[in-house]
């Protein structure tokens, strides 16, 4: 990408012509302003959900992936009213270049202990083990470093080189080969008829630890693609980079104060969002003192940015 840079700083309030970016960090409660722009303006001004045909509308595929939403042209940036997802904050930058003018981006994060701990129970409904201890996820190496440790610091740290790398694409690759390994693996011993993946989950099923559903053991055997974006490991000057950033953001807000922050979009925006009932997946869960320290040893950056936002925040 190029350095030369168009900038979000100081970004006038939108029109009706060009698009709001959301930089919807991941389980700060953001989903429900999502809905809701959906509800006010119809899925082809929402971005990524124009571009989901029917059988795909739950699909978070585009949400989480940044090369899709960077391969749009300037024009066609301009159908939409809010472009959210997963993305860093970088991404506002290139689409700001892309329309040749700084566009408005909006944001909200999260005390990072009930952010983690959300990630966490979402991982095990993801696992589909409901005995999954939240200890265990949050000592899983493979999730504390793309989503358990300083995640928030990584989505306003990445830089547009770490965005040209593509580490989503990267793992998905990843994740594909090491599922087809295990597909052919099994395979060996079990030849597959017509339902060769039903084949397959059933005989992995038969060995693997009872806890192992049939369709969790079928999760494991599709080859779907990677749903999360994956940061990369903060350098030196990530923190630096990312509170740089959040003073950037045109609306800031944090999830204590969501309905705040959803007034100063609506007041900035001039829009109408429709009340909706928040988008909830999970319900609260004790966290012990052990816990506690343990999330917030893995996110210390992330508590220095939380820090700040309380005060920028509306």
């Amino acid at each position: 990408m190029t350095s030369e840079r168009v900038t979000s700083t100081d970004a006038a309030a939108p029109t009706a012509a060009e698009p709001v970016v959301f930089v919807h960090v991941m389980k700060t409660g953001g989903t429900t302003l999502v809905f809701r722009a959906v509800k006010a303006f119809g899925d082809e001004a929402v971005w990524p959900v124009a571009n989901l045909s029917d059988d795909q509308k739950r699909s978070l595929a585009l949400y989480a992936r940044s090369e899709p939403l960077l391969r749009r042209s300037a024009r066609d940036l301009q159908r939409y009213r809010l472009v959210a997802g997963h993305q860093p904050f970088v991404v506002v930058d290139e689409l700001s270049r892309r329309v040749g003018r700084p566009l408005p981006s909006i944001s909200v994060l999260r005390d990072p202990v009930e952010r983690v701990v959300s990630h966490a129970k979402q991982l095990r409904v993801a696992a589909d083990d409901p005995d999954l201890a939240l200890e265990a996820i949050i000592e899983d190496e493979r999730f504390i470093e793309p989503y358990l440790s300083d995640h928030q610091t990584k989505v306003f740290a990445a830089t547009p080189d770490e965005v040209d790398e593509l580490p989503a694409q990267v793992e998905t690759d990843r994740v594909v080969a090491e599922r087809q390994a295990l597909v052919d693996a099994v395979a060996a011993e079990h030849p597959p008829d017509t339902t060769p993946r039903l084949v397959l989950a059933q005989a992995l099923a038969d060995v693997l630890p009872e806890r192992w559903t049939m369709k969790r053991v079928y999760r494991l055997l599709y080859p779907l693609p990677a749903m999360w974006p994956v940061l990369f490991p903060l350098d030196d000057g990530g923190l630096d980079r990312a509170l740089a950033n959040l003073e950037r953001v045109d609306v800031l807000g944090v999830q204590d104060r969501y309905d705040a922050f959803v007034d100063a979009v609506q007041d900035f925006t001039g829009w109408d969002l429709p009340p909706m009932r928040a988008q909830r997946v999970s319900e609260p869960e004790p966290v012990s003192a052990s816990l506690r320290r343990r999330i917030l040893e893995l996110n210390r950056r992330d508590v220095e940015l939380y820090e700040r936002a309380l005060e920028l925040a509306v």
